[in-house]
């Protein structure tokens, strides 16, 4: 059953660390460039780590695998992000049902 939990425990620690990430070097577009790198870097480091410190919860028994698995799992914390960014920028934003006519339908 731990093994389960390996996935989503990398997942949020790696979220955690790109938004402290995101904090620091807001002010420079280049280094946002790099964040699924990032992601997939710290990951991997994870389930290596966790590899040795509890082997029990990550799948396989290689460290080829543990490093696999994190890096995976970090990447996809990539993905987490954008699914709350999109869900946010969505409900900021006006539904089409209700869309003002822009000055060319008005013409019309």
């Amino acid at each position: 059953m731990i093994e389960v939990m390996s996935v989503p425990i990398i997942v949020t620690l790696v979220y955690m660390v790109i938004e402290v990430y995101k904090m620091i070097f807001k002010s420079k577009p280049v280094a946002m460039k790099f964040i699924p790198a990032i992601a997939g870097v710290i990951g991997g480091a994870v389930g290596v780590i966790a590899f040795f410190v509890v082997p029990e919860m990550i799948l396989g028994a290689e460290v080829i695998t543990a490093f696999i698995t994190g890096m995976f799992s970090g990447l996809s914390a990539t993905g987490v992000n954008q699914i709350f960014k999109q869900l946010k920028s969505t409900t900021d934003q006006p539904s089409d049902d209700i869309k003002e006519p822009n000055d060319d339908e008005k013409t019309q």
